[in-house]
């Protein structure tokens, strides 16, 4: 997926559990790196979930995202994901 979203213009979908997937994020982190490089176009898609959540990183979204953060994770992956 990663070389997908290197070679097209992307889009992503963001749901309630997205934000519970580790791979998602960082497939999310890399789409956005390919957006500030290469110049591509970046559509998002909010599926059952609110922007505003997302960006916030409240409600649903939230809970899922700091459960995948717990003790797991390095700082560093946790910043990129923010």
């Amino acid at each position: 997926m990663i070389k997908r979203s290197r070679e097209a213009k992307s889009s992503n979908l963001n749901s309630q559990s997205y934000a519970s997937s580790s791979w998602c994020l960082n497939e999310l982190v890399e789409i956005l790196k390919c957006k500030e490089t290469a110049g591509q176009i970046v559509m998002t898609i909010f599926y059952k979930v609110d922007p505003s959540d997302v960006r916030k990183q409240i409600g649903k979204f939230g809970e899922a995202f700091k459960k995948t953060c717990e003790g797991r994770r390095t700082q560093a992956e946790i910043q990129s994901w923010s």
